[in-house]
Order: structure tokens, then C-alpha cells, then sequence
């Protein structure tokens, strides 16, 4: 109970202070966004996805293995007994 009241405190704060910034308006032009869309649209053009998928799939999978393989070797060390 008093742990929520100092979390809303806080949070009551950051309110506050996040009403005093001003008013921000982000607007991209569409021309802009067009130039973007025909830029990326050529790159996959010759960067096949079809065909990288998989071998991008390959790749995460055996590095979260690394990974994974890391966390259980570190673990295991910092048992006694376990080396």
C-alpha cells in the first residue's frame, strides 16, 4: 500500500512534468514517403527474401543455440561442485 502510493507519486510527477513540454507535430511530407516506398521496393527487387528467409532463420536459430549453450555452461560453473 504504501509502495503503490510512492509509485503513483511518481508517476503523478512525471505527468506533471510531461504537460509542461510543448505540443509536438510530426508530419512527413507524402512525397517524401513515396521516394522512401520506390527506394525500398528496388531493393528487394534484387535482395530475394524467398530465398534469404531460410538461411536467415538458419543463422538466429543457431546462434540463440550459442546463446542458450553460454547461459547453461555459465550456470553450471557457478554451482559448487560443477567446475
Amino acid at each position: 500500500m504504501i509502495l503503490t502510493g510512492i509509485i503513483l507519486m511518481l508517476f503523478n510527477v512525471a505527468e506533471f512534468a510531461f504537460r509542461l513540454l510543448p505540443d509536438v507535430n510530426l508530419e512527413v511530407p507524402i512525397n517524401v514517403m513515396n521516394t522512401f516506398f520506390d527506394i525500398l521496393a528496388g531493393v528487394m527487387y534484387f535482395f530475394p527474401m524467398r530465398q534469404i528467409s531460410p538461411i536467415f532463420g538458419i543463422i538466429v536459430v543457431l546462434q540463440t543455440w550459442r546463446v542458450g549453450v553460454v547461459i547453461v555452461r555459465t550456470i553450471w560453473s557457478l554451482m559448487p561442485g560443477g567446475g
